[in-house]
């Protein structure tokens, strides 16, 4: 079964190109900016753009004088702008010519990176970048060219402050040469308020698949994402172990919330896997929903996984353990306190820790409950902001 649930509350605009004409001075109701924010903003919704929503609502909700230039291209309301054609100049240009005295930059691209750095100097702007996920490590770190290191290294140094989602890149990042004191931790998650997420929110085929199937599991990610040579996500993983499970829990249900497909053969392989195994009713694919509807589908299923290969500090599983659902999740990179790790790519063993979890969640979740600590919340950014543009 597929639901196809696509957003309607951003306004899809043509690609802007690079002009003469600075698009804060557009927004007549909004002050200047001080900070100049540039970032994917949903749709598609994967776990950066999530944050970038939810650090716009929440700047928004402070009343922070802030521009966002959109590296999707497809918004423009309130303060968010498209980031322009062609891409890689646009960041050069927006950096260059934006009113704000900082940027905070969120890419994947130590490219991008480099380029930003470049750019800050030359317009004399305070640049801090965010770490999500491997991207650092890759142009850093083992099989990166010396080339590639050089370069990494001399933006990184150059950088007016660092927000790195896990210990683990804070670390390399000190390595790499930045001071403690311009390093700061803190995971991409924003909650939701709780008034945006509920059983009325869910589209109702999937409403109606989770209130026939117990216990339900619910994974999300990208239909053909390859690293490496491996699919990061791990649907049909998923599928083979809901096989084995529906041995002994004849009425499990999964899930899977697709925030887009990057090839379409992966995504028609995964339903193939799914119809031999027979569990074209024990499945429910929902594609492109909105993080409320996605939160709201995660609060009504029992347990959530993620068996990745790869991984950053994954805003999805942030977003379940905020919910209290007990999470079963690949040890592929350090997991937050409260996940129950198994080994990558271990099927036996990530059937036999769901069977256990399933046999008493009541107990997993009081589990789950003890062991979370509580995190920083998005006034950190604003401490991060003040101090530089104070500096």
């Amino acid at each position: 079964m597929t639901v196809s649930h696509q957003d309607k509350t951003s306004e899809n605009r043509p690609e802007a190109t690079c002009g003469t004409m600075n698009d804060a001075s557009r927004i007549s109701s909004s002050p200047r900016p001080d900070v100049a924010i540039i970032g994917g903003y949903p749709p598609p919704y994967g776990g950066v753009s999530v944050h970038i929503e939810r650090l716009h609502g929440y700047l928004q909700s402070q009343d922070f004088p802030f521009i966002l230039y959109d590296a999707y291209r497809r918004t423009r309301r309130d303060n968010i702008v498209p980031l322009g054609w062609p891409k890689i100049v646009s960041y050069l240009w927006r950096i260059l010519t934006t009113p704000a005295k900082v940027v905070h930059l969120h890419t994947s691209r130590n490219f991008i990176r480099v380029l930003a750095t470049f750019a800050a100097m030359l317009g004399r702007k305070k640049l801090v970048i965010s770490v999500h996920g491997s991207s650092l490590a890759n142009g850093y770190g083992k099989g990166s060219n010396a080339l590639g290191r050089a370069m990494t290294s001399w933006a990184m140094r150059r950088a007016g402050h660092v927000v790195a989602v896990n210990p683990e890149i804070a670390e390399l990042c000190k390595t790499i040469g930045l001071a403690a004191d311009r390093v700061t931790i803190l995971p991409a998650f924003i909650p939701l308020p709780p008034d945006r997420i509920g059983p009325e929110r869910i589209p109702a085929e999937a409403r109606a698949f989770i209130e026939t199937h117990s216990p339900t599991l619910v994974g999300a990610g990208w239909f053909g994402t390859i690293v490496n040579g491996q699919d990061v996500y791990q649907f049909n993983f998923m599928l083979r172990a809901l096989a084995q499970l529906r041995e002994k829990h004849p009425n499990t249900g999964q899930v899977l919330l697709i925030s887009g497909t990057h090839d379409e053969a992966f995504r028609q392989q995964t339903l193939a896997l799914r119809d031999e195994l027979g569990l074209a009713d024990a499945v429910m694919v929902v594609d492109g929903v909105r993080t409320d509807v996605a939160c709201s589908i995660y609060q009504a299923c029992d347990v959530f996984v993620r068996p990745t290969t790869t991984d950053g500090d994954s805003v999805a599983l942030r977003e379940a353990l905020h919910l209290h659902k007990p999470c079963v999740v690949s040890d592929a990179i350090p997991r937050p306190e409260g996940c129950q790790v198994v080994a990558t790519g271990d099927l036996a063993q990530y059937v036999a820790q769901l069977t256990a979890m399933l046999d008493d969640l009541p107990a997993a979740t009081a589990e789950l409950k003890r062991l979370q600590k509580p995190l920083s919340g998005p006034e950190v950014y604003l401490d991060v902001y003040r101090s530089l543009l104070a500096d």
